[in-house]
């Protein structure tokens, strides 16, 4: 007898991409890391993933680079077929411009568009290292932490 049967089991799904700073200056490295709970399927029957998916939104210029005190919206929602993106519930972020050995943990503001904050990067920095993490009511979440996602002006 399962006595699984029917019920979620918890899972941790962690993906890390990396790709050479001299060829590709930004998002040098992307780590996401997912918790969710799922359930078996039917063997006839794929059902999607619970995932949480992280949008970000930042004016740039033509080489990605952004102000130092430019707006930034992350959007978190869930993949096609997941649960409804309403049912994200918390959003958080925080920024590190120096490839993420310090952290400023910042307080987005909830907007239509998502969760926003307005950078306030020191004169010497030229990056913005991104963490951010979001999760909905049935406890699904998602961290990812983004180094170099842009650079600044």
């Amino acid at each position: 007898m399962d006595l699984n049967a029917g019920r979620g089991l918890p899972y941790r799904l962690v993906t890390t991409t990396e790709r050479d700073a001299s060829l590709y200056p930004y998002s040098t490295r992307t780590q996401t890391a997912w918790r969710f709970t799922s359930a078996t399927a039917g063997s006839d029957t794929p059902a999607p993933l619970p995932l949480v998916q992280l949008d970000y939104t930042v004016n740039t210029d033509l080489t990605g680079r952004a102000s130092r005190s430019a707006a930034l919206t992350l959007t978190p929602s869930h993949l096609p077929g997941g649960p409804a993106s309403t049912t994200i519930r918390s959003a958080g972020l925080d920024v590190s411009h120096d490839d993420g050995a310090t952290w400023s943990k910042e307080h987005p503001k909830q907007t239509a568009d998502g969760w926003e904050i307005k950078l306030h990067a020191p004169s010497r920095a030229q990056y913005v290292t991104l963490r951010a993490q979001a999760q909905d009511r049935q406890g699904n979440s998602v961290e990812q932490t983004i180094t170099r996602a842009f650079g600044l002006k």
